[in-house]
């Protein structure tokens, strides 16, 4: 009994954080003239599924390097938006020029699209069938403006898309406890060093 009781624990804790994943996303393929590229994978924002059976929302900090100097060329955010629905919904559809807005212990940070595109899956699962939209959009921004976003006391952030907006925290859900600090890991680790 013990046993299981720990083991429920364990389950329940891993769904409350998401754990910190660094990769370098240019390889022997990139040109080798071009940055280096390295990213967050997998920062979920307001739920992750433990199991990896669910799709999650997530936002993850990006950095571009010069690969002789290390000297930072770009800095920015990947948002990745899931919405679920049996048989209908729609897209957000983030285009290009959309906003991202975030207000981060009350000051207002705008940032603008400059990439995006839109993705589904079809599951089902007790006679329901479920499609899962995805929302993928790219939006640069200054050291500056990562930092202040990275270590905000308090954070809330709306995405604007063609079809309405969703904004973070969504109602009934609070940020992960492992969000914040994902973001000023990566920080402190890929950005400061190389100012």
């Amino acid at each position: 009994m013990n046993r299981r009781v720990l083991l429920l624990g364990i389950f329940l804790l891993a769904g409350c954080a998401a754990p910190y994943h660094v990769r370098e996303a240019t390889d022997k393929f990139s040109d080798p003239a071009g940055p280096a590229f390295y990213t967050m994978s997998g920062n979920a924002i307001d739920y992750r599924d433990p199991l990896g059976a669910i799709k999650t929302s997530e936002l993850n900090a990006y950095v571009m390097r010069a690969r002789t100097t290390g000297k930072i060329l770009g800095v920015g955010v990947d948002l990745f938006i899931v919405s679920t629905s049996p048989s209908g919904g729609n897209w957000l559809t983030v285009r290009v020029g959309d906003d991202l807005v975030f207000l981060a212990d009350g000051q207002r940070i705008a940032v603008k699209a400059v990439s995006s595109s839109i993705d589904h899956s079809v599951t089902g699962a007790l006679g329901q069938i479920y499609t899962d939209r995805y929302d993928y959009a790219r939006y640069p921004m200054t050291v500056e403006q990562i930092k202040a976003i990275a270590f905000a006391q308090s954070i809330e952030f709306k995405v604007q898309g063609r079809n309405g907006y969703e904004t973070f925290p969504r109602m009934n859900f609070k940020l992960l406890d492992s969000f914040m600090p994902n973001l000023q890991r990566f920080y402190s680790e890929q950005i400061e060093p190389f100012l």
